[in-house]
């Protein structure tokens, strides 16, 4: 998280020649640091152009303490999904993040539904990524694939074989999930599991794309322990 505006700030000559000086607060990095701005008299900063300078200037700190980053700090805007797609960047990087986990949007992918994405909402929003300087680094569909109910695993291997093509499309290469189905029939759902997987992992190693899945409650494995013994 990054808290964005005036900490402290301090009114004083800069010996380059700014009179303003304000300190934003990196707590990633837990420490703040100057963002020089021109005297207000010739330059107008207000509303959302003050929280965009501060913002790029939170991320060029980090680019400069941590070039080679080993993690990326991704925002999930599931909060933000009422925004429309190609604003949803713009207001990313104004929060100060560069990189998007993708989770489920009715306009893009919905949840337990064929993904809505087409060729030219992708193009749309992969243009709005690069404009804002705003990566996806993960997407996150959510499918019935290892429900007890056939039918609708086999729609839900459909669906997510879309959902790779859509996360190829935009150059991302690692897909985050849950293991889905049902608690109260743990061994019919891990069954089902497994035979989605049968049909799906060829699929991943030929795009070249990472699975992680997460249990999660109300899923037929909910233990962190359990799961890793399961996809070990």
């Amino acid at each position: 998280m990054v808290i964005l505006g005036d900490v402290g700030p301090e009114q004083r000559v800069d010996e380059r020649g700014l009179t303003r000086v304000e300190l934003a607060y990196d707590d990633e990095q837990e420490q703040l640091f100057e963002v020089l701005v021109r005297p207000l008299e010739e330059v107008q900063i207000a509303g959302q152009d003050h929280a965009r300078a501060h913002a790029a200037a939170v991320r060029q700190h980090r680019a400069q303490a941590r070039p080679d980053p080993a993690m990326k700090i991704a925002l999930d805007p599931y909060m933000l999904r009422h925004v429309p797609l190609a604003e949803l960047p713009g207001v990313v990087a104004e929060l100060g993040y560069e990189h998007i986990e993708l989770s489920p949007r009715d306009d893009f992918l919905p949840f337990f539904l064929h993904p809505r994405a087409d060729r030219s909402t992708i193009a749309r929003f992969k243009k709005a990524l690069a404009g804002a300087g705003v990566s996806v680094s993960s997407v996150l569909p959510l499918y019935r694939w290892s429900g007890p109910d056939e039918d609708e695993r086999q729609a839900a291997v459909r669906y997510w074989k879309r959902a790779i093509q859509v996360t190829v499309d935009l150059d991302c290469r690692v897909m985050n999930s849950e293991f889905n189905g049902r608690p109260e029939a743990a061994a019919a759902s891990e069954a089902q599991f497994w035979r989605s997987l049968e049909e799906l992992l060829p699929v991943f190693e030929r795009e070249g794309l990472q699975l992680r899945l997460e249990p999660h409650p109300d899923d037929f494995v909910e233990d962190g322990r359990a799961a890793v013994e399961l996809i070990r």
